[in-house]
């Protein structure tokens, strides 16, 4: 399979700062919710061996074992409700994150020369770039996993994850769950098909990581450049132009009008009538 990697902006300025400067990474925002009565019952034992001195947690492992499961777990909805201290220990060790901030920078796979919905445009801007396999790679880009807080594969990254904060002190707790957490997101914004590269954590005011914040790439690692228009096109030329001068690079990138790489309403209707035929 060819994959390429592309990325879109509204202004025509932050494409020609990136390709000047390579791609600073800003936060985003991380969400992740596992249901904890999925997950409590693989921490109980963990919990029991670590002796771990939090009154809210001494407090569950005795009401475990006292009250049948339906009891139990309105007790917990309960105390969680009513208690902030309680419901922060509980909430941390359970995995239920809500608002980390990851360094990252994000982009859209492109699988044998696909084209994109143009919805896509709407939500990210005319003007792309879009990078090599090989130069995702070297950098450590990966896709991530979409997650949904009913799926099975966020409560088993979810017991993985409260696993750590249970096992792990302070920092590395933090470090090791956020390195998994940064490649997750929510089920809806699954049609993105989402890579992401990753640099450093901040939670609860503290970062955490020693990731680069920036990251390069030359001209030969470019597999094209997207512009609104042909009034946009010798100005982008000049730049590659330049950024070949020093960097030695063999040839400058393509440029082509973003239009080509969006799907026309033709195409649109032609793939809605394959869907519905294969329903």
């Amino acid at each position: 399979m060819n994959s390429k990697f592309i990325r879109f902006l509204h202004k025509k300025e932050h494409l020609l700062f990136d390709i000047k400067n390579g791609f600073n990474l800003n936060f985003h925002q991380i969400e992740f919710r596992p249901s904890i009565a999925m997950i409590l019952p693989s921490l109980i034992s963990i919990w029991k061996d670590k002796n771990i001195s939090s009154p809210a947690i001494q407090s569950i492992l005795s009401k475990y074992s006292e009250l049948d499961e339906n009891i139990f777990f309105n007790w917990l909805v309960d105390e969680m409700r009513e208690n902030h201290n309680f419901n922060y220990d509980v909430s941390y060790l359970t995995s239920q994150v809500k608002s980390a901030q990851i360094k990252m920078k994000c982009f859209t796979e492109l699988r044998d020369n696909q084209k994109i919905h143009p919805n896509h445009r709407q939500w990210f801007g005319n003007y792309g770039i879009c990078l090599t396999k090989e130069w995702m790679k070297n950098n450590n880009g990966d896709r991530i996993i979409y997650v949904d807080r009913k799926s099975e594969v966020t409560n088993r990254i979810g017991r993985v994850t409260s696993m750590l904060f249970s096992a792990l002190d302070g920092s590395d707790a933090i470090k090791s769950v956020f390195d998994i957490l940064a490649f997750t997101e929510i089920e809806e914004n699954s049609h993105e098909y989402e890579w992401r590269i990753v640099g450093n954590h901040n939670y609860a005011g503290k970062s955490y990581g020693d990731y680069p914040n920036n990251v390069r790439f030359t001209n030969d690692d470019i597999a094209g450049i997207y512009v609104d228009s042909n009034c946009d096109i010798e100005e982008f030329t000049k730049v590659l132009e330049e950024k070949k001068q020093r960097e030695g690079s063999l040839s400058i990138p393509q440029i082509y009008l973003s239009d080509e790489i969006f799907l026309t309403d033709e195409e649109i209707r032609k793939v809605e009538s394959i869907y519905m035929r294969s329903r």
